[in-house]
């Protein structure tokens, strides 16, 4: 990652689970160092981490059918 951001081939970050979703991640520290990653600072994410978060609450609200993988509990 770190060398990525240095090339400036990094456009965005996010971490997702459970409890979390889908966070964008606008930083990280490595070695001490701190390295900024490029967001949308409208939307606070980048394109990719807002249509992922938004794939995830539409099949959560029901909004899209079901994937196969996925099971109601």
């Amino acid at each position: 990652m770190v060398k990525a951001v240095n090339e400036g081939r990094l456009h965005e970050a996010f971490g997702a689970g459970t409890a979390a979703a889908v966070s964008p991640i606008c930083q990280f520290t490595f070695e001490e160092k701190k390295y900024t990653v490029p967001i949308n600072e409208k939307l606070s994410a980048g394109p990719l981490t807002q249509k992922m978060l938004e794939m995830l609450q539409d099949i959560q609200y029901g909004r899209v059918e079901k994937p196969e993988w996925q099971f109601i509990v």
